[in-house]
């Protein structure tokens, strides 16, 4: 039997069970949240309409609304485990909205896959360009710190440079998250950084997918993925060839630490938690300057390819002098001369080593010292390219390619010392 006080309860209980405001809950039904609390105190009842849309909400009969038997005869349903189906589709049409408005797509409805286009692109002879990615041990930072913005944007970037250093043009990025909660304006705050990263090197957004999975993740629990599509034309593909005797290898200034490196940072922290919360020059606190995003390259990549300077391109992640590295990007008769006194010590790294857990001359082998990308260009040239980069970010000139006096020479040789 209808009874008003069951039906205000009802309403109480699965309210604040789907974690909902009474506002909220209004904007859903598109009522006044003043109705809602009348309905909870009892001093009025929803029409018959609104009963039908509250049922819907809360993922029950008006049967069980009205007289509250749900508890002992109700079937299971998603709403049980925690999780709202109405509120997340209405997250996914908010992030939906956050699209690159682009021909480029055929469709990209959320939960389908991504339909695009590549008539559109000058390629000749069209190689097709896939590179996923996971954000790494980096990811810790940000979640500790609540830095979500930031770990977007680095992911975005670094995707975006994947396909950059292989001599292809960014076509679109998706991301996805897979979380416990549903919190919409996080979730529209991390499509955004994705959005504004991807649309500053004129690659498409192809939106943030969500999978809420309360039975796997806890209400603040959540993980990152991604992947960028590209395309380059065979002929334009960077190859380890087009590198030359008497090149000059020019480095491009990034901010942060890549996600590979996060571990040993980690452990820093974990032997001296005071890093947490430490400031590195008296001003810039050390999680801050950890957490900033790697540099994005397309259009510096793409303006020095304009301009007919670029030999080849290699992307640092750990490591500045890491010569295993080296003989995968040059030709097998050639070494990079790597002059460490030219390298610029930024604070952060500087910082690192004054704690005094990693020695100073592991300090390369752990970290890209801030340099992000090296980028080869004719030796006559080096002026000009230095100019055109400068455009884009902070550079500097690292050394010069050259011939190997025997074969089993490495293919980075160093001189000099960093100035520490």
């Amino acid at each position: 039997m209808f009874n008003r006080d069951n039906l205000a309860k009802m309403i109480v209980q699965q309210r604040t069970q789907m974690g909902l405001t009474q506002k909220q809950l209004a904007d859903m039904l598109h009522v006044s949240y003043q109705a809602v609390s009348r309905w909870e105190l009892g001093a009025s009842v929803p029409s018959l309409e609104l009963l039908y849309e509250l049922s819907k909400a809360f993922n029950l009969s008006v049967d069980s609304l009205l007289t509250g038997e749900y508890m002992t005869e109700h079937d299971i349903n998603y709403i049980d485990s925690g999780f709202n189906t109405r509120r997340l589709y209405e997250i996914k049409d908010r992030l939906q909205e956050l699209v690159s408005d682009t021909p480029l797509f055929v469709d990209n409805q959320y939960t389908k896959p991504v339909l695009y286009r590549t008539d559109g692109t000058p390629a000749k002879n069209p190689v097709h360009i896939l590179t996923p990615i996971i954000p790494g041990s980096k990811l810790r930072l940000a979640k500790d710190f609540g830095y979500e913005g930031e770990i977007c944007t680095d992911m975005a970037a670094n995707a975006i440079n994947s396909v950059a250093v292989c001599g292809g043009t960014p076509l679109f990025f998706k991301a996805g998250i897979i979380c416990g909660n549903m919190d919409g304006e996080l979730l529209i705050r991390m499509g955004k950084a994705f959005k504004d990263c991807c649309e500053s090197q004129d690659t498409a957004y192809a939106g943030l997918e969500v999978g809420c999975q309360p039975v796997n993740f806890l209400s603040h629990e959540y993980e990152l993925y991604g992947f960028c599509s590209g395309i380059a034309d065979r002929d334009d593909l960077f190859s380890k060839e087009n590198i030359r005797e008497g090149d000059t290898v020019i480095g491009i200034h990034t901010d942060g630490i890549h996600g590979i490196s996060y571990p040993f940072v980690h452990t820093m922290m974990e032997r001296n938690f005071r890093l947490r919360y430490a400031k590195i020059d008296g001003e810039h606190y050390f999680a801050e300057e950890l957490i900033k995003p790697t540099a994005v390259y397309y259009k510096t990549l793409q303006a020095l390819r304009e301009a007919k300077l670029l030999h080849g391109a290699h992307q640092l992640t750990n490591a500045l002098n890491n010569p295993y590295r080296y003989a995968k990007w040059l030709p097998e008769d050639l070494t990079f001369c790597l002059d460490r006194s030219r390298v610029p010590l930024l604070p952060l790294f500087s910082f690192i080593a004054d704690q005094d857990m990693i020695a100073r001359q592991l300090m390369p082998l752990r970290f890209h010292m801030g340099l992000g990308i090296l980028v080869a260009v004719p030796g006559g040239e080096t002026g000009r390219a230095v100019r055109i980069i400068e455009q884009y970010h902070p550079c500097v000139c690292l050394g010069q390619i050259r011939r190997k006096t025997n074969p089993n020479e490495n293919s980075l040789q160093e001189k000099g010392e960093f100035a520490w």
